[in-house]
This record gives structure tokens, sequence and C-alpha cells, in this order.
């Protein structure tokens, strides 16, 4: 496995079929931990980069749709223990629809290159924060919106359990490791650079470990 596509949301419930506020994925290789910098770099900046998708959703058509707006979650997010600025969950102008299938031309091209490193037979694995919820709002959603995921349950994977994989550790993040510091907490793109940079380093160390 050389190609990661890794997802993340922000949402107004934990269940399935929550209004969805952001909406990120970024495809990437794990041997190449410079290009989540350079991807960092991108979106920092408000420039476009290949293979990063992050949309602002327009959450009063989701509502008018029956998606769900928690209020234990929404107090959640009026939260701010310690008092650093969090994602505005107001969510924007995006369709999740077009989200979706902007989402699936990702899966489709990670598809395509897992093909050739590994031959047709070859399936993939999908990597997500959170898979136990973000999932299953996308596959709630994607039935939802009439649109067909190109994968199915047991191609799904959760960031925690692969860097606790590599590292046979029990904690789902590398103690040490504190990528992009700077970047804004519960923000759906900034999660899934971090992961995404975290994923990396495992791997490494991982290899590491094997060879000493």
């Amino acid at each position: 496995m050389i190609h990661i596509l890794l997802t993340d949301l922000e949402t107004g419930s934990k269940e399935k079929d929550a209004a969805v506020f952001t909406f990120a994925s970024l495809l990437f290789k794990l041997n190449d931990p410079q290009s989540i910098t350079d991807a960092e770099n991108a979106f920092t900046n408000n420039e476009p980069f290949e293979n990063l998708l992050y949309n602002r959703l327009h959450v009063g058509d989701q509502w008018l749709d029956g998606r769900r707006l928690d209020d234990d979650t929404q107090a959640w997010w009026r939260q701010d223990r310690l008092n650093k600025p969090r994602e505005a969950q107001k969510g924007g102008s995006g369709s999740f629809r077009d989200t979706l299938k902007a989402y699936v031309k990702l899966v489709e091209k990670l598809i395509q290159l897992h093909k050739a490193e590994y031959g047709d037979d070859a399936r993939i694995v999908l990597y997500f924060r959170d898979r136990q919820f973000d999932d299953n709002i996308i596959q709630h959603a994607a039935e939802m919106y009439g649109i067909k995921l190109p994968y199915v349950f047991n191609q799904r994977r959760d960031v925690r359990t692969y860097i606790d994989t590599k590292l046979d550790t029990t904690l789902g993040y590398i103690p040490d490791y504190k990528p992009f510091p700077e970047l804004p907490r519960h923000h759906a793109m900034t999660d899934v650079l971090r992961d995404a940079a975290s994923m990396c380093e495992a791997n490494r160390r991982s290899k590491i470990n094997h060879t000493q």
C-alpha cells in the first residue's frame, strides 16, 4: 500500500444522517511526507493542490433535505475550554451532492493507482479520522443523494488503528510527533493533514524498527 486517501468531516451530529459543515480529503503517498507539507502550504495560502478536496457545505440545504443537527453536538461546538479559535461551524455554500461526486473521483483515482501498483484484482482501503462516524455519514448521504460509492464496507479503516498497528501501541497517535502545530484545532482539513503526516511518520518508524 503506497497511496492513501484520508477523509475527515465536521458535522452537526454523530448520527449517520448528520448535516456536514466541512468535508476534507487528501490523496497522498505514504513514502512522500514532503507532499503533505506541500499540501499544507497550498491550503494555508488558499492555492489549488492536486488530490486535495476541501469544501464548506450549505447547512440549510441539508437541513431541508432532512439531515440532522443535534443540540448536544452544537453545544459541544460552542465550547472553547482552551481559548483557541475553532473552524467556524456555519458551513458555507458548497453542495453536499457535488462534494460527494468530487470525493468519488478521488476514490476512482486511488483505484487506478492501486491497480497500477498491485494488479487489477487488488482492492483499495480508505482511511478516516473517525471511521465509526464519518464513514457512516458518507454512506448514508451517498444513498440519499443517489451517488454510488466505488467501495464496500470492509474497505474502510481508522487512522488510529493504522498508527497502533505500525508502532505496536494502543494510543492511536504518536506522542512525540506534533505536525503543523500552528494550524487550528477541530478543522477538517488540518486534521487530515496532521493525520496524513502521522501516518507517514508511523510508516517510517515501523521500517526503522524492523531493520534494527
